[in-house]
């Protein structure tokens, strides 16, 4: 058979091949042989890399003589002997300023208003028993024997023994007070006895004004003081308090 072509005298170009499949397959080439290339180096590098592992985990030792261990242990010991001292000097300050420097203050004291009686006043029996119990009298159920803060109650009169009290206008003696009553009034009073235009009861005693301690303080004399108590301390204290003085 004869080609057309051929008779018309025109030649079909031949097909040319992709050139990709050949660049693919240099490309390919070369891969496999940076792949032999690096098996190759590969152990090289893992003896240089195990080396300077090895030398990491190797420290160096170093030397410290009994003369540095020495002087160091010296100044811990110094550091901790300043720290105590300046511990101990705060104590001492915080001791005398509780103990020294308010020894005799005493805190202001904050008192109601004193209950006033007198003839006339519109007052009733259980209001003026009321004010008693406050103030902690004790009641008593006759007349015999009645001490300073007791009181008596019998129908419409009140006997009573005040406590007394320092007023800011003069000083007030203990005393018993008798009381009648009638309509929610008084309508006698006698004070020791006589008659008297007015009978004032000790204040309640509300509080005291201590901000820095909070401490209550009362000033005795030693005489006031019960022998009980001071046996007390003494045992407690100093049982040989008497043989320093001998």
């Amino acid at each position: 058979m004869v080609n057309s072509n051929k008779s018309n005298g025109k030649k079909t170009p031949a097909k040319k091949r992709p050139a990709t499949n050949k660049k693919a397959g240099t490309k390919k080439k070369s891969v496999a042989k940076k792949k032999a290339a690096s098996k190759k180096t590969s152990p090289v590098k893992k003896a240089v890399t195990g080396k300077k592992a090895a030398n990491k985990k190797k420290p160096q030792k170093t030397h410290v003589s009994p003369l540095s261990r020495r002087v160091k242990l010296l100044k811990i010991v110094v550091v901790l002997g300043l720290l105590g001292g300046g511990y101990l000097i705060y104590l001492d300050a915080v001791i005398q300023s509780k103990f020294e420097g308010k020894r005799w203050q005493i805190p202001a004291k904050v008192f109601s208003r004193p209950l006033e009686m007198f003839a006339g006043a519109n007052i009733s029996a259980e209001q003026i028993v009321f004010e008693l119990q406050q103030l902690n009298y004790q009641r008593k159920t006759d007349t015999t024997g009645m001490r300073p803060g007791s009181y008596y109650v019998s129908g419409d009169e009140i006997k009573l023994h005040t406590r007394g009290f320092d007023f800011w206008d003069g000083t007030e003696p203990a005393a018993h007070v008798s009381i009648r009553l009638s309509d929610n009034s008084i309508q006698n009073l006698t004070v020791n006895g006589k008659g008297y235009e007015i009978a004032r009861l000790e204040p309640l005693l509300i509080g005291g004004i201590y901000p820095a301690h909070n401490e209550d303080r009362i000033l005795v004399n030693l005489d006031q003081v019960p022998s009980a108590l001071i046996d007390a301390l003494l045992a407690v204290e100093d049982r040989g308090f008497y043989e320093h003085w001998v």
